[in-house]
């Protein structure tokens, strides 16, 4: 009778589980933050109702309605728009996220969601609301105040204002987590803050993986906009290589001269490389950071080409370091079938290690904990 009872008791919790509603805030625009809200709805989806929210889309047609209907915000924003468009003024980052964050809080607020995490670092001020006493997670691709920082396109009043509502959408959120262990600690460090979940990004399942080949051909996957994309060094190493670096990204800049080869809708095409490129800024937040693309890369056993000044432990059995001046030599010594296969190797080992659903594991577990101490 007791074994029946408490079959009954778990079947019962599943139930209530089930009906427990999540909204996942992304930007399905083709890039990492796209990818890794698709492996949480994935895993969350058998044990949760889940609603995803895309600000892509979403946010242009909100703001429009918000702006005719808040005389203040009108002002303000657009006239620091206007100003920021004739190039006499920076882009109005703070009044934009405060709009988006309005537009957010009126949806969510009528989907009565019991979990919102958010994973887009210009809508992060919806979590400073209650949202209806929902569990609130913050799901930070990068370091937003130190990523505009270093950026250099905001005055040092701007970036303390964003230091600031980071450190209270951290505080206000019950927990957060970071794409990548070095920048959950950079946090952590910087707003003395210890409600982190480790589930940083992970691995792809792949079909098949790349093969040595003598005349090795070269993957850049991303997007071009980002200034931590390092466009000089990128046209630098697309002039001077002696291998074919062939470019992937969501959108063409056709101002920049590049071999551009359209979007990767196929992640598998990375198999007909030999090599994966990263190009990273020289700045301290990037040393420590993470690139998404590396794991890419990893997942169909590309060694990585990585800038020399981003080091890291985890990821460095799959890397070989470069600078702009040693680039076709540290290719050319890789040409070797034998060393060639030794970072192939490694990167399916990594990949092995590092799959979605144990990376990711932490994450939904704390979220079925809080879930269950609430229901039972």
């Amino acid at each position: 009778m007791e074994n029946d009872d408490e079959e009954t008791h778990v079947t019962v919790l599943q139930l209530k589980m089930k009906q427990k509603h999540i909204i996942l805030i992304t930007q399905k625009d083709g890039t990492a933050t796209q990818d890794r809200t698709e492996q949480i709805y994935r895993l969350l989806k058998p044990g949760y109702r889940i609603t995803i929210l895309d600000t892509y889309k979403f946010i242009r047609k909100r703001m429009t309605f918000l702006l005719c209907s808040n005389p203040n915000l009108v002002f303000v924003y657009g006239l620091k728009n206007a100003q920021f468009r004739l190039k006499k003024s920076h882009y109005p980052i703070i009044e934009a996220m405060k709009l988006r964050a309005d537009a957010l809080v009126h949806d969510i607020l009528s989907l009565k969601p019991d979990c919102v995490i958010c994973g887009v670092e210009e809508d992060m001020m919806t979590l400073h609301h209650p949202l209806n006493d929902a569990l609130k997670i913050y799901d930070l691709p990068t370091p937003f105040a130190d990523e505009v920082n270093y950026g250099g396109t905001q005055p040092s009043t701007i970036i303390h204002e964003l230091e600031r509502i980071e450190k209270t959408t951290l505080v206000k959120s019950h927990f957060f987590c970071a794409n990548w262990m070095t920048y959950t600690k950079f946090l952590e460090k910087k707003y003395r803050v210890r409600n982190s979940i480790r589930a940083p990004s992970g691995c792809e399942t792949a079909k098949r993986y790349a093969r040595f080949k003598g005349n090795p051909e070269i993957a850049f996957v991303g997007n071009l906009d980002g200034y931590w994309t390092n466009l000089p060094l990128l046209q630098n190493l697309c002039k001077i290589s002696n291998f074919p670096i062939n470019i992937y990204g969501p959108k063409r800049r056709p101002h920049i001269k590049l071999p551009y080869k359209g979007y990767l809708k196929k992640h598998s095409h990375l198999a007909d490389y030999q090599f994966g490129l990263i190009t990273i800024t020289n700045d301290p937040l990037r040393k420590i950071g993470f690139s998404a693309k590396h794991l890419l890369y990893v997942s169909y056993g590309l060694p990585v080409l990585c800038p020399i000044w981003r080091q890291d432990k985890t990821l460095e059995p799959a890397t070989i370091y470069y600078n702009k001046h040693n680039f076709n030599e540290r290719v050319r010594k890789y040409c070797t079938e034998t060393l060639w296969r030794e970072k192939h190797e490694a990167a399916m080992r990594l990949a092995r290690q590092m799959p979605w659903r144990k990376t990711l594991r932490p994450l939904v577990k704390r979220i079925d904990e809080y879930f269950q101490s609430t229901t039972e």
